[in-house]
């Protein structure tokens, strides 16, 4: 954060100390998170979208055919059909777009930071606070299906970042240029993702009104043309033939009580996430660091009430993201959908502690020092704390050890039965994978709709894996993606 005034209350070295507690805790969180992307493998949509049907065509008559009988987020399929189309699952290029996609999550987040802190912000300071949500993202949220799953990384990592540019476009001021490109970005992120395509236009549509309520007409015009093209973008994924075979396919989808109760529902509400941990040790490290306490963004001096809007926007995009998924599919989001949802909480809750930070009156003087550095200790354990960190900690000898010798027994397997000609290929059995990374869900089953893609990816005729011991894990239907 910008270096505070100074003040003898506030000892130089509590804020240094409580700035390496928290950067140490950083650190050990982005260091397990990046090492499990160099141990994710693929799973699920990845072989289908790596070996198409070679019945569908060409790259865009791809895009075109995923519009009409499953998807209406061209962009996301675009990307797919340029960009996974014949990708290399087991090389380099997997693992090089993993960390794309992470890196994505990071930029976001300090985009925001950037937007949160006010344009007086030093990029260092934006980068640092970025750092630090995406710390406390990776530990809270149900992270495997957004980042360890090479589809879901690209779909919502991409989603999440265009989302960002987009508002930061939109809510900076500038000229016609940027409007445009606002408009721009926040339509391609229409054709990622609904959800942050809905982010976007709610976003437009407050500038629009905020900026009638002041009067300012230009200001109005431009974030009215913007919510035009973002709402274009929205009917154009959302009215896709291919949303409505989908949606056809859903057993439980459409039904508005099942879709309330999942969002109300206590044990399956996305309002529990108020209450983590990680949020509250967050709120009192921010609160507690003289940089964040004393600035005064430069949009918190709007007259706007800010601690009721910022935490009612908050809970709206929390519960409708959630209905909204839910009526669509009939069950609870998934967690990709979940992991977005924590994402944007996260958003919200730095936002709100900026406009608080604006009005509290100074701490007192007596204890201020020890109290930050107690803040920061009590974040760094609750990083350390988490559910996803112990998970990685535990898994680690097996996904250094096990897994991956399971995944080289699995690819010699297969290069053996290719070069005996074999077409129809066994497996051997693939145990569960250790957490945070997906299973792949190649089955015993050669019918099985993962089984058939990742035949057709290696080239076989059918492809099962024997059967394994110990509980089956729960099969992803094909329409619950």
């Amino acid at each position: 954060m910008q270096p505070s005034p100074p003040d003898a209350a506030e000892p130089a070295w509590a804020d240094s100390a409580a700035k390496a507690i928290v950067a140490l805790g950083v650190a050990v969180v982005l260091g397990l998170a990046c090492l499990y992307l160099f141990l994710a493998w693929p799973a699920l949509d990845d072989y289908c979208r790596s070996a198409p049907d070679p019945r569908v065509g060409g790259r865009l008559w791809q895009v075109l055919v995923m519009y009409v009988a499953w998807t209406g987020r061209w962009a996301a399929t675009g990307v797919h059909a340029f960009v996974t189309r014949g990708l290399d699952l087991e090389g380099p290029g997997f693992t090089f777009v993993l960390v794309l996609c992470a890196a994505a999550w990071v930029a976001a987040f300090s985009l925001a930071a950037g937007l949160v802190l006010g344009r007086g912000a030093r990029r260092r300071d934006s980068l640092a606070l970025g750092l630090l949500l995406f710390a406390v993202f990776w530990a809270s949220a149900p992270v495997g299906e957004v980042l360890y799953w090479y589809s879901g990384a690209v779909d919502y990592g991409l989603a999440f970042l265009l989302m960002t540019v987009a508002l930061r476009l939109l809510l900076v001021p500038g000229g016609a240029g940027r409007a445009a490109a606002a408009a721009a970005v926040g339509v391609l992120a229409t054709g990622v993702h609904e959800l942050a395509g809905g982010i976007v236009a709610a976003a437009a549509l407050a500038r629009a009104l905020y900026a009638l309520q002041t009067g300012d007409r230009r200001l109005a015009g431009r974030s009215g043309l913007i919510l035009a093209a973002v709402a274009a973008g929205l009917l154009v994924n959302l009215a896709a033939p291919g949303n409505a075979v989908r949606a056809h396919q859903m057993a439980f989808g459409g039904q508005f009580r099942t879709a309330l109760a999942l969002t109300l529902e206590p044990s399956q509400t996305p309002l529990r996430a108020l209450l983590d941990l990680r949020l509250l040790a967050l709120g009192l490290f921010l609160l507690a660091l003289p940089g964040f306490r004393e600035r005064r963004p430069d949009w918190t001096r709007a007259r706007l009430p800010w601690l009721l809007l910022l935490p009612v926007a908050t809970v709206a995009i929390l519960l409708g993201g959630h209905f909204m998924t839910a009526y669509a599919v009939g069950l609870a989001p998934p967690d990709r959908v979940q992991a977005f949802l924590f994402a944007l909480l996260l958003l919200g809750w730095v936002a709100t502690l900026a406009a608080a930070a604006a009005r509290l009156a100074p701490l007192s003087s007596g204890y201020r020092g020890l109290f930050t550095v107690a803040a920061a200790a009590a974040l760094c354990l609750n990083l350390a704390a988490a559910p996803n960190s112990r998970a990685a900690v535990r898994s680690l000898p097996r996904a250094l050890g096990e897994w991956r010798s399971q995944n080289a027994a699995r690819h010699a397997s297969i290069l053996a039965q290719r070069s005996a000609g074999r077409r129809d290929f066994l497996l051997p059995p693939l145990a569960p994978p250790p957490p945070p990374l997906l299973d792949a869900q190649i089955s015993d089953d050669p019918a099985w709709w993962v089984n058939a893609c990742a035949a057709r990816y290696y080239g076989a005729a059918t492809l099962r894996a024997r059967e394994r011991s110990g509980p089956a894990p729960r099969r992803l239907w094909r329409g619950e993606r």
